[in-house]
């Protein structure tokens, strides 16, 4: 939301009958970015081979440039969590970590000053209470277009989803791992969709004495739905339809919101995606949305704005495999269910119904050549 005291000319999304918005271009070519939301701020994190650090005043529209990474680090499928600390002027970013405060402030130089006395807007290594750097993964480990989530009943765990098809779980209080799962999976997952179940938080069910967390991930043919018991340090899965259109394409930007997930463009077989997928979580269903984007993107980045009534699509890479600057936004509220989006939805579910059936048939076959074994086996000992 706008608030009124900001000027038309100042709005993100001026023209509703639009779909996208074209906004100020990004101050680098930016792939494989990484974003996070503070207050009216998207904190730009560096993208591949990208070490610069941007915050962009959504009310603004402009960019303020806020740090590097160190430079010997080379960036490429990097991962950026958001960890809120007490004080909610400040924000944690994880592995390397960063305290964030922001640059926009009236007062701008006293806090620029202060920051550096606090070694904020700078990334240092993240390290334990006897002040040694606590790394991710073990040697071996290919953590490239990794996915990170923070919960936990105390918002100290990181949940932790890389290639080519593992969970763990970070404590971040203790510096431990303290659980690593094979997901249920045969694909490769990396850039992938991984997202709490209930928006931008992991969703926290307080019950009789469990608490449980609830996640969803997508990545080409997978789709799972996650849940942590944090008591008994266990995980469950339970396997998610994944719409025809969507099988075998990665990459993609995405965002969850009032109950559903936006995917934007993706990757596929030298294919980049134009089309929108929304996934609706409660009734497990897939729409094929008629609004498209205006170029195909894949490892582009999806970020809320602060009041989540806005997506922000950032960056990503174009046909020829080139970083793009690109910058455009769309108001939630116009991804609203049309005829021929309906029309999409029941073809969907013909299809779903096909393959039902198909695998019923199958399974009946199965079943008949096991009696058949079982019969012939009979049969002989009889003979015999």
């Amino acid at each position: 939301m706008i608030p009124e005291s900001v000027k038309p000319e100042e709005s993100v999304v001026r023209d509703m009958t639009i779909p996208f918005q074209n906004l100020t271009s990004l101050p680098t070519p930016l792939e494989s970015g990484q974003c996070v939301t503070h207050k009216h701020e998207i904190l730009i994190c560096g993208g591949a081979y990208q070490r610069e650090c941007y915050s962009y005043d959504v009310l603004k529209d402009k960019y303020k440039y806020i740090c590097s990474y160190p430079s010997e680090v080379t960036l490429r499928g990097h991962c950026v969590a958001k960890r809120v600390d007490k004080d909610s002027n400040e924000v944690t970013l994880h592995w390397l970590m960063m305290r964030y405060v922001s640059v926009w402030n009236d007062n701008e130089e006293k806090e620029i000053e202060s920051a550096k006395t606090k070694h904020c807007n700078e990334w240092v290594p993240f390290t334990d209470n006897d002040n040694k750097p606590v790394y991710f993964g073990r040697y071996v480990d290919n953590c490239e277009g990794a996915r990170v989530l923070i919960g936990g009943s105390n918002n100290h765990l990181a949940f932790i989803t890389y290639p080519p098809n593992y969970i763990c779980v970070f404590n971040m209080n203790t510096f431990q791992y303290i659980k690593q799962n094979t997901l249920p999976t045969d694909d490769y997952i990396w850039y992938h969709c991984f997202v709490a179940k209930m928006g931008n938080e992991i969703s926290h069910v307080k019950e009789k004495i469990n608490a449980k967390h609830e996640m969803l991930l997508f990545c080409k043919e997978t789709g799972i739905a996650i849940e942590y018991d944090e008591d008994n340090n266990m995980f469950a899965f339970q396997t998610l339809y994944v719409c025809s259109t969507m099988r075998s394409f990665t990459g993609y930007a995405y965002v969850c919101v009032n109950g559903v997930i936006l995917f934007f463009g993706g990757y596929s077989n030298g294919e980049r995606a134009r089309h929108v997928h929304k996934y609706f979580i409660k009734e497990n269903k897939w729409m094929q949305l008629t609004h498209t984007l205006s170029i195909p993107l894949w490892k582009s980045v999806g970020v809320l704005n602060g009041d989540d009534t806005c997506v922000h699509i950032l960056g990503g890479n174009d046909h020829k495999g080139d970083a793009l600057s690109t910058h455009i936004a769309t108001q939630v509220q116009v991804w609203m269910k049309g005829e021929a989006e309906k029309q999409w939805m029941l073809e969907e579910e013909y299809l779903i119904g096909k393959e039902e059936t198909k695998r019923d048939i199958n399974e009946i076959k199965q079943l008949e050549i096991e009696i058949g074994k079982k019969q012939y086996k009979f049969q002989t000992k009889e003979l015999k």
